[in-house]
């Protein structure tokens, strides 16, 4: 999948993007069930090839929460975020083909229908295909936490990338959401969602191994969330005790797309400072309280 190219000047994509920006949750998330083409199980592959139209892809894995309050990123995505991360990507040059799947994240201990969703590797306005086809179940239960591992186990064994198989190249994989990692993926949620037969659950260290493979994790706790605005302290270390500084706070999930691109640039050698402070200044002093800095502004 993704053969053709981000274009923000073709008319198709300025008029998908001015018709959403004024949609509703509702008017856009219709599906009252999981939509087939983004159900997994049974998936064998999801691939990131390269093309004459993008010689040399990196793959980007997007995990979207899409339990309770976090319905609020899925809308953002289709919005304004994805055409401002897109664009950004290609007008800074952080990377010069990405290509991106989206998924979506429920709850599989909540015996959800679709705690996993996962689109097709995508370089163009094909993307929004799947951000306007995830089903906002909007479910979760009590247990403090989300199925985050899901994303991760479908990336290390369902995914296939020319970047790591040509070139040796990682990709990566960023959860959002607003709950803790759950440590442990039960051979059930596989086999129920997935539909692999593993002998034994699996620990979530593990699949950060399996998956840090092909991908470089990350997760953003998105701080708005029902849960996280109550526990905040106790998610952060949560995924800190797991990613470390590749585990980052957001206050403002309007601001996804900046840091999903300033992560990105960091990736690629960038100064965080520098990074930081290539924004405008309210972008800058989210970016750095994401990273834990002091908002310096250096140029006007």
């Amino acid at each position: 999948m993704g053969y053709s190219r981000w274009d923000s000047n073709s008319a198709v994509y300025s008029n998908y993007f001015s018709s959403r920006s004024t949609m509703s949750r509702e008017e856009i998330f219709k599906q009252s069930g999981m939509d087939p083409d983004m159900n997994p199980k049974g998936v064998e592959f999801r691939e990131a090839r390269d093309s004459e139209d993008n010689p040399r892809t990196i793959p980007i894995i997007i995990g979207l929460d899409q339990t309770g309050s976090m319905g609020r990123i899925s809308h953002y995505m289709v919005t304004t975020g994805l055409k401002t991360m897109m664009e950004e990507i290609l007008n800074r040059n952080t990377i010069q083909d990405p290509t991106v799947c989206i998924m979506a994240i429920g709850d599989a201990e909540c015996r959800e229908e679709a705690p996993l969703q996962v689109g097709q590797f995508e370089s163009d306005i094909v993307m929004t295909k799947w951000l306007e086809s995830i089903y906002l179940e909007g479910l979760g239960g009590g247990n403090n936490s989300e199925s985050y591992d899901l994303p991760h186990y479908f990336a290390a064994y369902h995914t296939k990338t020319d970047a790591f198989e040509k070139r040796d190249e990682k990709g990566v994989i960023i959860t959002i959401g607003d709950e803790e990692p759950r440590h442990i993926l039960t051979k059930r949620a596989i086999k129920n969602y997935i539909g692999d037969d593993v002998a034994e659950d699996i620990r979530f260290n593990d699949l950060l191994v399996a998956s840090g493979q092909m991908y470089k994790p990350f997760h953003i706790t998105i701080a708005e969330g029902h849960y996280a605005s109550r526990n905040l302290d106790r998610v952060k270390t949560a995924w800190q005790d797991y990613l470390g500084e590749q585990a980052l706070v957001l206050k403002d999930h309007r601001k996804i797309a900046e840091l999903i691109v300033s992560l990105l640039e960091r990736e690629a050698g960038r100064d965080i400072n520098e990074i930081i402070n290539s924004w405008d200044a309210a972008t800058a002093a989210a970016i750095a309280e994401a990273y834990g800095r002091p908002p310096r502004r250096i140029r006007a």
